[in-house]
């Protein structure tokens, strides 16, 4: 299989090296593990769903902040060997994603639902800020 990798003008020199990394990579990169984030509308509702495969639902946390809904989630274990009183192995995943959220969205009612690995976030979109007509008016003539 040929991967053909095109960067623009001031990346070219880095091409040889990304070459080289195509060739190691036999798998698309969503198989690394980086959750994915959908979002759209649906209905009246404005809506995130985050793939969380990784995370328990107490790892996982939404905010909201300055008209941002924010998702975090982080999870840390560690393995210990008690009779030598060292960590043996220890993992820790983390993330972050921070969508800005229409400005006519309901957020007093968002909700949220975790489950098998997918959190869905919903806002209620309230009604379209209306328009305005502004007339126009010739300019007076000085007389």
């Amino acid at each position: 299989m040929s991967t053909e990798i095109v960067l623009p003008g001031a990346l070219r020199g880095l091409d040889p090296m990304f070459r080289r990394l195509a060739g190691l990579i036999d798998e698309p990169i969503l198989t690394l593990g980086i959750p994915s984030t959908d979002i759209w509308t649906e209905g009246s509702d404005f809506v995130v769903q985050v793939q969380l495969a990784n995370f328990d639902e107490k790892d996982v946390s939404v905010s909201l902040e300055n008209g941002d809904l924010v998702v975090q989630a982080h999870h840390q274990e560690s393995e210990k060997d008690k009779k030598k009183q060292y960590v043996v192995r220890e993992t820790s995943n983390s993330f972050y994603r921070r969508v800005r959220l229409p400005e006519y969205a309901e957020t007093d009612k968002i909700t949220a639902e975790y489950k098998n690995g997918t959190l869905t976030v919903k806002a209620p979109l309230g009604s379209l800020p209306g328009s305005t007509k502004i007339p126009i008016t010739a300019p007076k003539s000085a007389s």
